[in-house]
């Protein structure tokens, strides 16, 4: 079991298990939160010192990169025993990561990665659950109240992971006829992105499926507005055809025309890869339907 555990998605906090949080120094702090969101590479101390010294000249900002450094490693030494916190050589340092430090966007990494290539729609109840268990630990954005440059994009691409697990569990509570879940799920979208358009025809989708039509229009209006307010833009046309549809009680319970997410920086790879797999389930299906009306041709003596 992890003896160190780091949660950085809302206040940052560092606790050895069981015991209060460490009390870390506003330096070492950086440093360490630094080293653990870049935990996969080794980072060169020189451009290391610059990044989080860059006002100092460079012989100051490497000798403060060494005295963080000692900080550091002396205050997390009892977590981390007997193995080393960190890896390090005259111009190079990185995370050790066989030290089994507990850390919040680890998890939500990994859980996303399970996930990411499998439709909403298709996610099993004990898929469904290792998502629900996972998103409670996004207890807002990455180190809330930080602004340095280095954890901006970082922040962002957290968030994006979060909310696309969120739109795929309201893509499985449609699915799997859990209504009322899956517009709490779509709420706790639009806390974050309140124009997020998928998300209100999502909603929309959900409340008339759970039986109330006036609260699908009202989410309409309230994606209007925001779509408005915040870029300016209307409705896109599907949108559009899908109030028209619940306008005429003619909603159509196909949700696949809505299965396209906006992930990661690498959402284009992630969507050809879905692309894919839905042309191979299609082109699968016509090969059924062909040896089906060959069938038929057979049975009524019809030549091709």
């Amino acid at each position: 079991m992890s003896t160190l555990m780091v949660r950085l998605l809302g206040k940052p906090t560092v606790y050895h298990y069981e015991q209060d949080a460490l009390v870390l120094p506003a330096k070492v702090q950086e440093l360490f939160f630094y080293l653990l969101l870049y935990r996969r590479y080794p980072h060169d101390r020189d451009r290391l010192a610059e990044q989080l010294w860059g006002y100092a000249e460079p012989s100051r900002s490497r000798k403060y990169l060494r005295q963080t450094l000692w900080q550091l490693q002396t205050a997390v030494a009892d977590a981390t025993s007997p193995s080393s916190l960190l890896i390090l050589d005259n111009n190079w340092l990185h995370i050790n990561q066989e030290t089994g430090v507990w850390l919040d966007v680890h998890e939500l990494e990994q859980t996303f990665t399970a996930v990411c290539d499998i439709p909403g729609q298709r996610l099993s109840v004990e898929q469904m659950r290792s998502i629900q268990s996972i998103i409670d630990l996004y207890q807002g954005e990455l180190l809330t109240g930080w602004y340095q440059d280095w954890c901006i994009i970082e922040r962002e691409r957290f968030q994006s992971i979060y909310l696309a697990l969120l739109e795929k569990l309201m893509d499985a509570c449609i699915a799997h006829r859990q209504y009322e879940n899956g517009v709490v799920y779509g709420m706790r979208v639009l806390h974050y992105d309140r124009a997020r358009e998928r998300t209100h025809r999502l909603l929309m989708r959900l409340h008339c499926l759970a039986g109330n039509r006036s609260a699908a229009l009202h989410q309409f209006d309230q994606c209007a507005a925001a779509l408005a307010e915040e870029l300016n833009i209307k409705p896109a046309q599907r949108t559009l055809t899908l109030r028209d549809q619940i306008r005429a009680d003619q909603l159509n319970h196909d949700n696949r025309q809505d299965n396209h997410y906006l992930l990661t920086p690498d959402s284009r790879e992630l969507s050809v890869s879905q692309l894919v797999t839905e042309l191979k389930e299609m082109q699968s299906h016509l090969a059924s339907l062909q040896q089906e009306v060959q069938i038929l041709i057979q049975q009524l003596n019809i030549s091709p």
